[in-house]
């Protein structure tokens, strides 16, 4: 059965790939710049997906399951984690900023530069994060903390809260799968609706997602 724990490592590994991809074609756009407008749509959408993602996740941690860590955990590693969320408040603010302007259609060289460079210092800082909050946030802590059905509830608001705040759906759940090689994506896609796995996203969202397709695993 899929965890709290399980989830959240998965959560991590779509958004420590999404940044790597993101920064290394925004780099490029920015020397070269975009060959078309759908190249241009494409990274716009994939990086609106992953910065709107990227603050969904640190909010949800932050609202909902930091404060359920209180006196599992050693209070040290907590308040790193915490410190760490912080440090990257202001670059992924600027993020979202530059995807804005993106979205109002704002020529590159208003928002691909600061993008990048967001990008640039949010990178390190997460894998810091991602590295002490796995070895703080473990199975073994949450089982200490709470049973079984308050872990798959608080994974459920954790999701509810990802899709209110992340991108709209057609965009959002396509970003989520296909940053996921095929083992973590069978079991993503497991807790989703069929309907979306087997009609919406191959049927009338594919138009939607697929500007995003050269960024994407197969």
């Amino acid at each position: 059965m899929e965890s709290l724990v399980d989830n959240l490592h998965r959560i991590h590994r779509v958004i420590t790939r999404a940044l790597a991809v993101a920064l290394a074609h925004g780099e490029n756009f920015a020397r070269e710049g975009f060959a078309d407008e759908t190249s241009r749509r494409g990274f716009v959408d994939y990086a609106r997906c992953l910065v709107l993602l990227l603050r969904a996740h640190h909010e949800g941690e932050e609202e909902m399951l930091f404060p359920r860590l209180v006196g599992g955990t050693s209070g040290g590693n907590l308040a790193e984690l915490e410190a760490q969320h912080r440090e990257l408040v202001a670059a992924l603010h600027d993020a979202v900023a530059a995807t804005d302007r993106a979205e109002a259609g704002e020529p590159p060289r208003e928002w691909l530069g600061e993008l990048v460079t967001a990008l640039a210092i949010i990178e390190p800082r997460w894998a810091a994060h991602v590295e002490l909050e796995q070895k703080t946030v473990t199975q073994a802590v949450l089982d200490g903390l709470m049973g079984a059905d308050d872990q798959m509830a608080l994974l459920r608001a954790l999701a509810e809260h990802g899709q209110k705040n992340g991108h709209v759906p057609p965009l959002a759940v396509a970003f989520l799968v296909y940053n996921l090689e095929p083992a973590d994506r069978a079991a993503l896609q497991r807790l989703m609706p069929s309907q979306v796995t087997n009609e919406l996203m191959p049927g009338p969202w594919r138009t939607q997602w697929s500007t995003m397709q050269r960024f994407l695993l197969e």
